[in-house]
């Protein structure tokens, strides 16, 4: 019997040693991805569509397979904005995923899509510093990342999280070196179509590629860092002459000098905006969150705190806890490696100002994200280092990193809030809107003399894509030539008929893409001369919305607009997936009081 015991218990320890291996390797994994569903995916039963969502992710979803594919057609021929990898993505995943679920269903699409790169910046660290515990700061740092506040827009995680997906495989492809030398050659032709992919999805992430062989500095020679530069070099030339050649206006319109004083402006002051982010962040929450989220700054703190602190005391921290020769050197290394990451994420994003920390211009610093979690994480880890012979110094740096990213942490919740209150608005806007003009027909244009709509603190609820709004809520006949549309005109509290000066002529309405009067006005529509029985026009009136009978000019002349339905009832057309999540759920804050779609005064 006693043998028996014995024969079992080598094999009682092996399976207990396979099944504790497992858990050290996959955890890390379900962590990183339970943080990144808590920090930008917690709301999203609340979340919908915004900005730019309305023309990509709403017409695909609107438009059949023909349809979206002719667009993508137009897109690839039209080499449109240099990014065919780009539309075909933003046409295709909304439209498939809408089938399985509708805008819930995509925002599902979109976690996995941050979570994965989340794991694959994880995994790439750890590859590249042997340090389990280095690469899960790092990868920390980049699912709180808090320069770029579009984490959890579906317009950006389908285009720009793709894109980056992209690079971090290529990279990982680049520093796997075989004994074969042919698979190795292999490996690296994979790498460089990886990059290609990202740079045909979104292109301020390219250059970014230049630093792959810093990765792997003692099995890459120098010859073969001068091939990678130069290739990267070539395909980066072309991509430029190429979107020059198809007239695109973005590659086209800009000249030398200016290109040049922008780029020196970008990967000047860039870097450092992003950098202080993660120290403005926190200065933020001190200043205007806190009372609303101590809470949830104390629990993701302390939860940081136990993980980080457990994980130091396991083998993941064994060299930075008891080293008697620190590596220094290699992190100082990486510091480097991390810097110039940083500084060549800038020279391609030349369109927006760097200054842009909030709202969707922030994506602008989404290119740095890579590189300036790379820097935090070795500057951390050098202060480990620094205090390797002294564990309570150790602690104590420990518990100020775990502070850091509970503050980050309690920042991307709050963003999330914002993208609920940015929905919130919307929902009750577009039912408002629907309550007052359910008489749509062929050629119905709704004018919108709303001032002080709300415009978002991190994504705006009332951009350029209004327009877009009900044709994709509704589907409209196929054959009207002119579908109904809503139209925002200029209009300031103290002067709300500014608009009328340059729509209003003689008893018609002109439409056009150069009339000031028009807040937006697609570019390809046609310019329109529309009589009075065609439009509806929504003022703001005791801080709610009023359907007037008439126009009243400024030189006392009446333009009698489309008379007033005698039914209440909604439109009677077919609907999109999106009908369900703007105006057939439930929705608490509509019609209660004062809407939630204008500012307070």
């Amino acid at each position: 019997m006693s043998a028996q015991k014995k024969e079992e218990a080598p094999k009682n320890k092996f399976i207990t040693s396979i099944l504790t291996f497992r858990i050290e390797v996959v955890s890390p994994y379900l962590f990183l991805l339970v943080l990144t569903w808590s920090a930008h995916f917690l709301l999203i039963k609340d979340f919908g569509l915004y900005e730019d969502d309305w023309g990509f992710t709403a017409t695909a979803i609107a438009n059949d397979f023909t349809q979206n594919w002719n667009r993508l057609y137009g897109a690839i021929t039209s080499f449109w904005q240099g990014r065919p990898v780009h539309m075909a993505l933003l046409t295709f995943i909304p439209f498939w995923g809408a089938k399985f679920g509708g805008i819930q269903t995509l925002y599902i699409i979109g976690f996995a899509i941050l979570g994965f790169n989340t794991c694959l910046w994880f995994a790439f660290i750890r590859r590249i510093t042997c340090s389990g515990y280095g690469a899960l700061i790092a990868s920390l740092f980049f699912c709180l990342y808090p320069a770029d506040t579009t984490f959890s827009f579906l317009q950006h995680l389908f285009g720009l999280q793709t894109s980056l997906l992209c690079l971090l495989l290529a990279f990982h492809f680049y520093i796997t070196i075989s004994y074969s030398k042919i698979f190795t050659f292999c490996l690296k032709g994979i790498s460089y179509l990886l990059a290609i992919l990202s740079l045909l999805n979104y292109e301020s992430l390219f250059l970014v590629f230049l630093t792959a062989p810093l990765f792997r500095p003692h099995q890459i020679t120098q010859k073969q860092k001068n091939y990678h530069f130069f290739i990267v070099l070539a395909i980066g030339i072309s991509y430029f002459l190429l979107r020059r050649w198809a007239g695109e206006s973005r590659a086209s319109n800009m000249g030398v000098v200016n290109a040049l004083q922008k780029i020196v402006q970008q990967i000047t002051l860039g870097p450092l905006v992003s950098l202080g982010s993660f120290i403005l962040r926190p200065a933020q929450v001190l200043n205007e969150l806190l009372g609303q989220y101590w809470s949830v700054l104390l629990i993701s703190s302390l939860l940081f705190l136990f993980i980080l602190i457990n994980l130091f005391n396991s083998r993941w921290g064994q060299v930075l806890r008891s080293s008697d020769n620190p590596d220094f050197n290699s992190w100082k290394r990486w510091l480097i490696v991390g810097l110039m990451m940083t500084i060549l994420a800038y020279p391609s994003a030349l369109l927006l100002s760097v200054t842009a920390i909030d709202g969707r211009d922030s994506r602008v610093h989404f290119s740095a994200s890579l590189g300036t979690t790379l820097i935090f994480t070795c500057l951390w880890i050098l202060l480990l280092l620094t205090a390797h012979r002294w564990r309570f110094k150790q602690y104590i740096i420990i518990s100020i990193l775990s502070l850091q990213l509970g503050f980050l942490f309690t920042f991307c919740l709050d963003v999330q809030h914002q993208y609920r209150l940015s929905w919130q608005s919307q929902q009750t806007f577009i039912q408002d809107v629907i309550s007052l003009a359910p008489d749509l027909q062929e050629g119905t244009t709704i004018l919108l003399q709303a001032p002080g709509l709300v415009t978002g603190k991190q994504i705006n609820p009332f951009d350029w894509s209004l327009p877009w709004v009900l044709e994709s809520v509704y589907l409209f006949p196929s054959d009207w030539e002119f579908v109904p549309r809503i139209y925002r005109v200029y209009s300031e509290t103290s002067f709300p008929t500014f608009w009328q000066e340059h729509i209003v002529n003689g008893n018609e309405l002109i439409l056009s893409p150069n009339n000031p009067g028009l807040y937006f006005y697609f570019p390809w529509e046609p310019e329109r001369v529309i009589s009075g029985e065609n439009i509806i026009l929504l003022v703001r009136e005791n801080d709610k919305l009023v359907r007037k009978d008439y126009i009243e000019g400024r030189s006392g002349q009446k333009i009698v607009l489309k008379p007033k339905p005698q039914s209440t009832l909604p439109p009677n057309f077919a609907t999109t997936p999106i009908f369900d999540r703007l105006i057939a759920s439930s929705c608490d804050h509509c019609r209660q009081g004062s809407p939630i779609y204008f500012e307070n005064p």
